[in-house]
């Protein structure tokens, strides 16, 4: 069950690579086809955290 995905290349928000998380309603985690909840997260090349985001995914 893939319940992340990883993206390497610039983000909207300065960083190098992004990272998308997804949840249920309860914030656990779960496959992204059943996913209510993204949380999108861009890193630096140190992996320092510049953004983050939580969206809400309409079914």
């Amino acid at each position: 069950m893939i319940t992340k995905e990883i993206h390497k290349g610039s983000t909207p928000n300065g960083g190098v690579r992004s990272e998308i998380y997804y949840l249920n309603k309860e914030h656990q985690p779960v496959a992204k086809e059943k996913a209510e909840l993204a949380i999108v997260r861009e890193l630096d090349e140190d992996g320092n955290l510049v953004f983050e985001t939580i969206s809400s995914i309409k079914k």
